[in-house]
C-alpha cells in the first residue's frame, strides 16, 4: 500500500551521446594537482559515450579555495542538480 509519506524514486533519463554530466568538486579539490588526468577523463568520456563534461563553476578551483568556501561546493551541487 503506498501511502503519501511514502518516497517516490523518479528515474531519470537513460544518458545517450550529446548529453551533459556535471564535473564536481565537493570534496577536496585535488584535480587542480592532476589537471592532466581530469583533460584525459573528459576525452575519454566524451570519446566512448558521447558525453559532454561541463565542470561546474568552483569545481576547479582548488584545495585552497574549496576549504575556505564549503559555501561555493555547495552552490556547485545546486548549480548541477
Amino acid at each position: 500500500m503506498l501511502t503519501t509519506d511514502s518516497p517516490v524514486f523518479v528515474r531519470p533519463p537513460r544518458l545517450v551521446p550529446g548529453s551533459r554530466v556535471a564535473a564536481l568538486s565537493l570534496s577536496s579539490g585535488f584535480v587542480t594537482e592532476v589537471m592532466n588526468r581530469y583533460r584525459a577523463g573528459v576525452r575519454q568520456v566524451g570519446q566512448e559515450f558521447g558525453w559532454e563534461v561541463v565542470a561546474a563553476p568552483n569545481a576547479l578551483r582548488g584545495p585552497a579555495f574549496l576549504a575556505a568556501n564549503p559555501q561555493a561546493r555547495a552552490d556547485d551541487l545546486h548549480w548541477a542538480l
